[in-house]
């Protein structure tokens, strides 16, 4: 176990998390064998969490540019995953909504992406380690769950 009480360390640690949690959704993204794209599964989930969403709003949402959020919609409209509809009340605004193909494609992406961890899990981690990853969650939760800033240690 690194010590974690000087900077150095806490640089080190830092890394690792980086580098371990993007292999593991490089990996499940791989194993699923999905036909969307990175983009198209956070939306598809963004909308599922928070429906009738404006471009920008998931744009804020998903730390992605409101044009990459359009030129994704208009994907997911054209596969019929997902609609669009001006808001009643603001006519200036479009919402972007999931359609039942839409909630089918990201339901069952999770259910094959959640399937092989699943499997992982049972066959290759002993008891005491799925307990300590138990432990771990909250911490993980805590850390993606920050309201920290870059601007705030500038």
């Amino acid at each position: 176990m690194i010590p974690t009480t000087d900077r150095a360390d806490i640089l080190e640690l830092s890394g690792r998390i980086r580098a371990v949690v993007g292999h593991l959704i490089r990996r499940v993204r791989n194993e699923s064998g999905t036909s969307l794209s990175w983009s198209q599964s956070a939306l598809l989930s963004a909308l599922d969490r928070r429906p009738r969403s404006t471009a920008s709003q998931l744009a804020m949402d998903n730390g992605l540019r409101t044009q990459t959020v359009w030129a994704t919609v208009d994907i997911l409209v054209a596969r019929g995953l997902a609609e669009r509809a001006r808001d009643p009340e603001d006519r200036r605004n479009v919402r972007i909504t999931l359609t039942s193909a839409g909630l089918e494609e990201l339901l069952s992406d999770r259910q094959v992406r959640e399937q092989w961890i699943v499997d992982v899990l049972m066959h290759e981690f002993s008891d005491p380690e799925r307990n300590l990853l138990v432990a771990v969650i909250p911490l993980l939760e805590r850390l993606a769950g920050s309201a920290r800033t870059l601007e705030q240690d500038r």
